[in-house]
């Protein structure tokens, strides 16, 4: 299944007629999730704050797989970060353990604090395609409403997802 937007209409269409095939649930401020099961395609919808220049839809995190994005629609940045680990550091390292395909989740911190630097920052437009590690940390700031569309890239075992709080 190639990323369009009929095909995300599709796959709406068929979580309507069949709950069984995927999983639609808010996984962010501003940021809803569909996820797929039949292809493991995950797209995303990112609301912009009215009235808001720039607005961080997410926390800094990693995440549990890698992927390959496309935006079928909107504008945002994509900040990556380097990590340092720092007693004194300004972040606390928690764990996510999420569960795309059940749309649940639950997050447990850990004793381990980081410091972080800003490494690159990318202005991503309708059309634009990008990966994702499963170990870069990074966040979305989202200048207009997005829709994004990721196929995950899955190793025999999955990374579990880290946040910075």
């Amino acid at each position: 299944m190639t990323p369009s937007r009929e095909n995300v209409q599709f796959m709406v269409d068929a979580l309507k007629a069949d709950p069984s095939v995927g999983t639609l649930a808010e996984v962010a401020a501003g940021v809803v999730q569909l996820y797929y099961r039949p292809t493991d395609t995950v797209v995303h919808f990112w609301n912009a704050t009215p009235g808001e220049k720039r607005v961080t839809a997410t926390e800094v995190h990693t995440h549990r797989y890698a992927f390959l994005s496309t935006v079928l629609y909107g504008q945002f940045t994509n900040v990556r970060f380097d990590v340092m680990p720092d007693p004194e550091g300004d972040f606390q390292v928690s764990i996510a353990d999420v569960d795309n395909k059940a749309g649940t989740g639950t997050i447990t911190e850990t004793p381990e604090r980081v410091s972080i630097v800003s490494r690159t920052e990318d202005v991503l437009k309708q059309g634009q395609t990008y990966h994702m590690r499963v170990d870069q940390f990074h966040h979305t700031c989202v200048e207009k409403d997005s829709i994004t569309w990721a196929q995950q890239e899955k190793p025999a075992v999955a990374s579990p997802v880290l946040l910075l709080v």
